[in-house]
C-alpha cells in the first residue's frame, strides 16, 4: 500500500544515466577504460584540427565558414591537456584527472558555443562524449570506493 509513496525522485533516475552505480571492480575498470578511449578519441580529433590549422597558416575554417576560427597553439595546448588528463591520468585511475578531464571538456564546449554563429554542429557528439567521460569518471571514483571497502 505504501510502496508507491516511497519512490526515487525523477532527477535521481536521470542522473544515474550519467553516473551509474558500479558495485563490481571489473565494471568500474570497464567504465574507466571507456572514459580513457573517449579522451583519446577527443584528443585525436583535436590533434587533427590543430594539424589542419598549422598547415593552413595558423587558422582553419571548418565547414567553409569564415566565422569559426581555431588558432593553432591553443589547439595544441588542448590536445596536450586532453592526453595528459584523459589518457595518462584516467589510465592511472586518478580522480583529479577524471574531474579535470570533464572540466576541460565542458570549457571547450562552452568556448565553442560562444563563437559567433556556432549553431548546433556538435551538440550530438558533445552529448555522447560528455556521457562517456562522466562514465569514465564514475568508474574511477567507484574503483577507489570499492578498493577502500575491500571488494
Amino acid at each position: 500500500m505504501f510502496e508507491s509513496l516511497h519512490r526515487e525522485p525523477w532527477w535521481r533516475e536521470t542522473w544515474r544515466d550519467f553516473w551509474p552505480v558500479l558495485d563490481d571492480p571489473e565494471q568500474a575498470r570497464s567504465a574507466n577504460r571507456a572514459g580513457v578511449r573517449a579522451a583519446i578519441g577527443l584528443a585525436a580529433a583535436a590533434a587533427l584540427v590543430a594539424a589542419l590549422s598549422w598547415m593552413s597558416g595558423g587558422q582553419i575554417r571548418p565547414l567553409g565558414r569564415s566565422d569559426l576560427v581555431v588558432p593553432g597553439p591553443l589547439a595544441l595546448l588542448s590536445v596536450s591537456m586532453l592526453l595528459l588528463l584523459g589518457a595518462w591520468g584516467l589510465g592511472r585511475l586518478s580522480r583529479v584527472a577524471a574531474v579535470g578531464n570533464i572540466l576541460l571538456f565542458i570549457i571547450e564546449v562552452v568556448l565553442f558555443a560562444l563563437t559567433p554563429k556556432a549553431g548546433a554542429i556538435g551538440v550530438l557528439p558533445a552529448g555522447i562524449l560528455c556521457r562517456v567521460l562522466f562514465r569514465g569518471a564514475s568508474g574511477t571514483f567507484a574503483y577507489h570506493r570499492l578498493l577502500r571497502k575491500g571488494t
